[in-house]
């Protein structure tokens, strides 16, 4: 699933050759209704690179001692999943769910904030 998007995110990279994704629909990622407008108003063209690319990290996350992958799931066909199981398999992560649509910080704030503020 996460090829699938990355290949339909690369597509609209080529669409004159502007190498921007262009953004998805809040209600494909299952954005309350009530909040569609409002995050579809400040979704932008974004470049392929921050997904093509890895990232390029100096060493110093290995001292993070708790990390937590929250994954929204409550929308479908979510890449994110394919990630949540990665984590699961790596030491010293933990993987949480909340029942919302992708963007989580915006439909669920006080569910999102209950599940970080565990790791205070």
């Amino acid at each position: 699933m996460a090829a699938q998007f990355i290949d339909a995110f690369r597509g609209t990279a080529l669409d004159r050759h502007s190498g921007l994704m262009q953004p998805i629909p809040a209600e494909m990622f299952n954005i309350t209704e009530a909040n569609r407008a409002w995050v579809d108003r400040r979704c932008v063209p974004q470049a392929l690179a921050t997904l093509d690319m890895p990232p390029l990290l100096s060493g110093e996350y290995a001292k993070v001692k708790q990390r937590l992958y929250i994954l929204a799931d409550g929308w479908d066909p979510s890449p994110f999943r394919h990630f949540a199981k990665l984590a699961e398999t790596q030491p010293g992560w933990r993987v949480t769910k909340i029942p919302g649509g992708h963007d989580v910080m915006v439909d669920m704030p006080r569910e999102l904030a209950a599940k970080l503020l565990k790791l205070a």
